[in-house]
């Protein structure tokens, strides 16, 4: 019998360039470009002498090292935009939760007055909080 290879490498994303996958270049192109474009749009602070070179290198990297940072790096097998995104949904969602039951349906025995009691409880009980 003869012995064939499995590939094993299927998931695995292709690189491109330096070794990154085309998300992390396209990611760092466009960091790197916007970064480019501030730095030419900033050539004014140059009338400040060494100052205005400093800050002129400073704002023109910082676009640049988001993108980076974006791009390489990853935490527990996830993108950095993936912990961005968890943050963001958890500081977004309420952080007390209140029990409240959702029995909607009347015992067969009730009477007309519990049945409407039974009602105006589950209206306000499916209605959202009011935040105040």
């Amino acid at each position: 019998m003869q012995a064939h290879k499995v590939p094993t490498h299927m998931g695995m994303p292709d690189r491109i360039v330096f070794g990154l996958t085309p998300k992390q270049l396209l990611t760092t192109l466009i960091g790197c470009s916007i970064g480019y474009d501030i730095w030419l749009h900033l050539s004014f602070l140059l009338t400040y002498g060494i100052v205005g070179l400093i800050a002129r290198l400073i704002c023109s990297l910082v676009p640049a090292g988001i993108a980076l940072s974006a791009a390489l790096i990853s935490i527990a097998g996830r993108p950095l935009e993936v912990w961005v995104l968890v943050a963001l949904r958890y500081l977004l969602q309420p952080k007390a939760y209140v029990w409240r039951s959702i029995r909607t349906v009347a015992p067969r025995d009730a009477s007309p007055q519990q049945v409407n009691q039974k009602k105006a409880l589950t209206t306000r009980i499916l209605q959202p909080l009011e935040r105040g």
